[in-house]
């Protein structure tokens, strides 16, 4: 889950790049992408907030370079579903966060990667 519009400056563009390396769906709780290409190949739908979106994560991405209200991620972390967040998002000392650098797509991957297994591991 991509727990914000799809803007640049969220890290949308990295998570569109990761999810297409991994053949991830992504689901946007947000405002869709303005740049389709970008976005290309990746299998992504926008949802509200208001939805159960929590039931269909497995893991939440917010790479963002600016963040000041990252709600839905502290929601995912309530639940227990793991959190790949940048330290824009001020997540950093909460369980279940990685914390990556903004725009490190090797990071963020990996990242992605280990949160995936550990969810796997426990299903």
């Amino acid at each position: 889950v991509f727990p914000a519009s799809a803007l640049p400056r969220k890290g949308a563009l990295e998570v569109a790049e990761v999810a297409r390396r991994l053949a991830m769906r992504v689901l946007i709780l947000g405002a869709p992408p303005s740049d389709a290409e970008a976005w290309a190949g990746v299998n992504w739908s926008v949802v509200p907030y208001s939805s159960d979106w929590l039931s269909e994560a497995d893991v939440v991405v917010l790479p963002a370079y600016i963040e000041h209200q990252p709600r839905a991620a502290l929601q995912a972390i309530t639940a227990g579903v793991p959190v790949v967040a940048s330290s824009a998002c001020g997540l950093t000392q909460l369980p279940g966060v990685q914390e990556v650098e903004a725009g490190d797509l090797h990071a963020i991957e990996r990242a992605v990667t280990q949160a995936l297994t550990s969810v796997r591991a426990q299903a």
